[in-house]
């Protein structure tokens, strides 16, 4: 169990996902947790009373708090001593790669990560779902959810059992492009046809069902459940948006791994479609095949 991992965790104020609200960081160090950093951070933009209501944290609790800007001297040493592990990986990095960029702050262009998401799903496949909530509760995991620091911490948590149970936890690194804001391929990009047929396949292997619709002249496959975003967010980490298709930002894809029921997120869906126009109803994916 050697490595150091440091895992992570990030909420953010409102649905731009550009900045932060709180992060908490937990270092697993040979398979034991050695460090941990909780902080509120003051994001100095709007909140969304979605946000607010899901981490319990306002404008008024962030007032007098440091700004990511601030932290980052903190934050910097912290997050490269290692490789960096989050459940659903890719919304926290992509927060983490908006926020950098927001305040002008240069970092690495690639950082390693693994997903404990990911990982779970290989160690413990017999479970409904692999939300932190759901994992947690199997493994006896303390949890304050949507609280970074214990979020980061449950996260740790979760890849030492993982690294305890001798799953190839090294063999599961990726690599995160944070310019492009997306996991570099492990494999060969997919065609065209397999964005089309490969994607239903997945969904209907899964369970799910899914229908081909054509929304202002462009083809739009709707996702009719919620069980896709799990099974997609694993999808997605193999191939770029761009050939995927257009996933309407991480929100959707990152939702059932967050923990949100399919109310918050029907209720977060609307909003945000108020507030910038879009599709209020089911999930969508652009057709970008040719």
């Amino acid at each position: 169990m050697s490595g150091r991992y440091v895992a992570f965790d990030v909420e953010t104020p409102n649905f731009a996902n550009d900045r932060i609200s709180a992060i908490g960081v937990a270092v697993v160090e040979d398979g034991q947790i050695v460090r941990e950093f909780a902080a509120l951070v003051n994001p100095e933009t709007h909140f969304d009373r979605f946000n607010v209501e899901l981490t319990g944290i306002t404008p008024e609790r962030v007032a007098g708090e440091p700004t990511f800007a601030a932290l980052w001297p903190v934050l910097e040493p912290l997050l490269g001593s290692g490789c960096l592990a989050a459940h659903n990986a890719p919304f926290d990095l992509a927060v983490l790669s908006r926020c950098l960029r927001a305040y002008g702050i240069r970092w690495r262009a690639r950082v390693p990560y693994v997903c404990t998401c990911r990982l779970s799903r290989r160690v413990l496949p017999q479970l409904p779902n692999h939300k932190l909530s759901t994992v947690c509760a199997h493994l006896g995991i303390p949890l304050d959810h949507h609280r970074a620091g214990s979020d980061a911490r449950a996260c740790g948590e979760i890849l030492r059992y993982c690294l305890g149970s001798g799953a190839d936890v090294d063999g599961a690194r990726r690599t995160y492009d944070l310019a492009a804001r997306r996991t570099l391929p492990g494999r060969p990009a997919p065609s065209g046809k397999l964005v089309r047929d490969g994607i239903p396949a997945l969904i209907e292997s899964a369970g799910g069902s899914c229908r081909w619709e054509t929304v202002s002249g462009d083809r739009y496959l709707r996702l009719l459940d919620e069980k896709l975003a799990e099974e997609l967010a694993e999808f997605r980490e193999s191939h770029t948006l761009e050939e995927l298709a257009d996933l309407q930002e991480v929100l959707l894809a990152a939702a059932a791994a967050r923990g949100w029921t399919p109310e918050d997120v029907e209720r977060a869906r609307a909003e945000k479609a108020a507030r910038r126009g879009g599709f209020a109803g089911g999930v969508f994916l652009r057709d970008g095949g040719t």
